[in-house]
């Protein structure tokens, strides 16, 4: 005798919400979850479990690609996200699940983001010459802007920057080896690192922050950074574009995505 097509329903849904349960995924929203399915680019190759909702089995996992978009919910649970598009489109049968640290919160960057190619320049110097004038940069470390100043001691505020992205023309002053000669808009300051007055000028306005990280006023794909003469990119995989406007933090993070830069916000 068959069982009434109600009862087999309902001793489905009986199983698949024991499945839900047991592996963290929710029945409704509570507040760390998301509220609505949002595309998101992958910057992380992760790996997809396929979940059978019946039988609450693992019965395959095959690897996402980073780059590629997909819609993500992330669920109540411990750190469990479920994908719900292309071959990895939940349904009634299956649950496709990608499973992360809470912390670890940049595998993914919300939104549809194309991979942007790099474009940034390297010093042509490591140093500044005592008789010609170089391209010199403010600190990347400055503030909203950085004033110069003249005269010794250096009283006298002659011209301000309000990024470091501006190139000023630098040169070593023939008073000391320790001080620097800037030259901006026709307007003359000198530098002495040492003091308080002004944060030291470099060839370069980008450099590393840590061993994987490039920290930089500009976006990677902008073409205005300058990094260090022949600095290693080897292990760069993160690039963090630092600034403020209104009092605000307006910093970016971005991703090396297959030799390409993708935004991933802050």
């Amino acid at each position: 005798m068959k069982k009434p097509a109600v009862i087999t329903t309902i001793f489905s849904l009986c199983l698949v919400v024991s499945f839900l349960i047991a592996v963290g995924l929710p029945i409704t929203a509570q507040a760390d979850t998301w509220k609505t399915i949002q595309w998101v680019t992958l910057t992380e190759d992760v790996t997809v479990k396929k979940v059978n909702n019946r039988t609450g089995h693992v019965v395959s996992q095959s690897t996402a690609k980073s780059g590629k978009y997909y819609l993500l919910r992330r669920e109540k649970g411990p750190d469990v996200w479920v994908l719900h598009s292309g071959k990895y489109t939940t349904n009634a049968t299956y649950t496709y699940t990608v499973k992360r640290s809470k912390n670890v919160f940049h595998w993914y960057a919300h939104g549809k983001h194309s991979t942007k190619p790099a474009n940034f320049k390297f010093a042509k110097f490591s140093k500044f010459s005592t008789t010609t004038y170089r391209p010199g940069y403010a600190d990347v470390y400055m503030d909203d802007s950085q004033k110069f100043y003249s005269g010794q001691p250096h009283t006298k505020a002659v011209f301000k920057v309000t990024n470091n992205l501006q190139p000023m023309l630098v040169k070593q002053s023939t008073l000391s080896s320790k001080t620097l000669d800037v030259l901006f808009k026709g307007k003359s300051a000198q530098v002495t690192p040492k003091d308080s007055d002004a944060l030291t000028v470099k060839p370069y306005n980008s450099e590393k922050l840590d061993h994987e990280t490039i920290i930089s006023q500009a976006s990677p794909s902008s073409g205005k950074a300058v990094l260090p003469k022949n600095f290693n990119m080897k292990n760069i995989t993160w690039w963090e574009q630092v600034g403020w406007k209104d009092d605000d933090d307006t910093s970016l993070a971005y991703r090396l995505v297959h030799g390409g830069w993708v935004s991933i916000g802050y």
